[in-house]
């Protein structure tokens, strides 16, 4: 399995409203990160995108901090959200 995983432009290609109903619709155990994407609450995104995520491995405490371009072109497409720079 896949322990996180970062948003990138091309997941919100249909728009954030979308974007919230494939990660529930996957029901996967992947943590799913970006920092800075600015989610609302109809895209029901909460308890769901973090802006970082911790994990163990072997012992070893890991933070993971996942980013997607903020370009003027994807501003549009996490609607009603927004990618902040």
């Amino acid at each position: 399995g896949v322990d996180v995983a970062t948003i990138g432009n091309h997941d919100h290609m249909l728009g954030g409203n979308k974007l919230g109903k494939q990660i529930r619709a996957a029901n996967v155990k992947t943590k799913f990160t970006v920092a800075n994407i600015k989610t609302t609450p109809d895209m029901q995104l909460e308890n769901t995108v973090f802006p970082f995520v911790d994990i163990d491995k072997a012992g070893i405490p890991i933070r993971i901090i996942g980013l997607t371009t903020s370009e003027p072109f994807f501003q549009y497409t996490i609607s009603p959200g927004k990618v902040l720079s």
